[in-house]
């Protein structure tokens, strides 16, 4: 979520393009912390905030790609639905990737 926030703030017309994907990104948010209370599930700004555009757009797929890898690692971790949930997670962040591509 905070990556689509700097994407937005760095460049307002790829804010509008991606505010479907910020909010299905937002939505599987909210599916992970109901899945998993307690767990530390980080929103805090990526390190060094966007870049200006043009290159806003291939740093905040580099972000989704990233958040996709993780999600698709934690999956080995775990089991039952919460394996489910975050292999559904990285699924759905790896189809943003190729939106953003």
């Amino acid at each position: 979520m905070a990556a689509f926030a700097a994407a937005g703030a760095a460049d307002p017309a790829l804010a509008g393009e991606v505010a479907a994907l910020a909010e299905q990104a937002g939505a599987q948010l909210t599916r992970l912390r109901a899945a998993a209370p307690g767990s530390p599930t980080s929103t805090a700004a990526p390190s060094g905030g966007a870049p200006p555009a043009p290159e806003t757009r291939a740093w905040l797929r580099g972000q989704v790609a990233a958040a996709a890898a993780s999600h698709a690692a934690a999956c080995i971790g775990q089991s039952g639905a919460r394996a489910a949930l975050l292999g559904s997670i990285a699924a759905g962040l790896a189809g943003q990737d190729g939106r953003l591509a």
